[in-house]
């Protein structure tokens, strides 16, 4: 095993190269790859004030492990939910030191998660009717020209995208003409973790979005695309529904509000046509493609909305 170790060394010169093989080979995705050495330099930042020396996962101990997060907890800059992430990442590196032999032990045992409580934020229906109606007029458009008109018509798949499937910016930006089944009337994603996943959609979604595909103009495997057929980022997706928010007074609107409210109204549509409690748990996880229950629960809370709506009237 040291052998083979030395080896490996001599390949990729440090440990994180081996490091990041092993997180390819089960399955990570480049962004997720990206994420763990991002908080693992961010332990090793810590290491090198309190140690003097650059970082070596088999010189991780219990003692320096306790210490960092010691400090994280005390920071109050520092949100419970980043606090976790960085736990969770460093168990990830101790998982791949364990295997290759370079530690013995687990010195994260002894940490715990904080519980984090977060409240999903989602709009409440006069909120909606406004910005529905700034979608369908196109006045969030600073032209009248015809190819702003264009720009409205793919303003309002964007729309249609986080409103009818509940998908996250970068699905959106990421969805491809092959992601979608208009017999089945369903969208296929990559989500979290590079999963390939399914989102039902409705009939009337799904056909303004071939009617999109019809009269756009260019040709090209994205489906939200720029006027040359590029595929647009995520960072236009997030500016063009901050905009749509400005034109229509909605204060802070972000992508992310409207997939927490698509979340809440289908739950209540479930609800409406007598779907039990219990079946429409299993519904939204699999509609949102939650990997963790508890996110699902979320959703059978008091909303952001009502606590608004309810301090508005006292």
């Amino acid at each position: 095993m040291l052998q083979q170790i030395d080896v490996r060394r001599e390949v990729f010169q440090d440990w994180r190269g081996a490091f990041g093989m092993w997180l390819q080979v089960n399955g990570r995705a480049d962004k997720t790859i990206s994420a763990y050495y991002n908080d693992v330099n961010h332990f090793g930042k810590f290491w090198i004030n309190e140690n003097g020396c650059v970082f070596q996962p088999s010189q991780l101990n219990a003692t320096d492990v306790k210490k960092y997060f010691a400090e994280q907890d005390a920071d109050k800059q520092v949100a419970p939910a980043s606090r976790n992430r960085r736990l969770a990442s460093l168990r990830v590196l101790v998982r791949w030191a364990v295997e290759e032999g370079l530690l013995e032990y687990d010195p994260t045992v002894a940490i715990k998660r904080q519980p984090v409580e977060p409240s999903p934020r989602d709009r409440s229906q006069a909120e909606m009717g406004k910005l529905n109606a700034v979608v369908s007029a196109g006045s969030h458009l600073r032209y009248q020209t015809d190819k702003h008109f264009w720009l409205g018509l793919r303003d309002r798949v964007i729309w249609i995208l986080f409103n009818s499937a509940g998908l996250r910016e970068s699905e959106v930006a990421g969805l491809d003409v092959n992601d979608l089944d208009f017999a089945g009337n369903k969208i296929y994603v990559f989500g979290k973790g590079a999963k390939k996943e399914s989102v039902d959609v409705s009939a009337a979604a799904m056909g303004e979005v071939a009617e999109w595909l019809r009269t756009r103009g260019v040709q090209s495997q994205a489906v939200v695309t720029d006027w040359d057929g590029s595929r647009i980022t995520r960072g236009t997706v997030w500016r063009r529904v901050k905009m749509i928010g400005g034109a229509a007074g909605v204060v802070d609107l972000k992508p992310h509000d409207l997939r927490h409210t698509f979340a809440y109204s289908y739950n209540d549509a479930l609800a409406r046509i007598g779907v039990p409690e219990g079946a429409r748990r299993n519904a939204i996880r699999r509609q949102m493609r939650h990997s963790d229950t508890k996110t699902t629960d979320l959703y059978f809370g008091v909303r952001d909305s009502q606590v608004r709506a309810a301090l508005e009237v006292m």
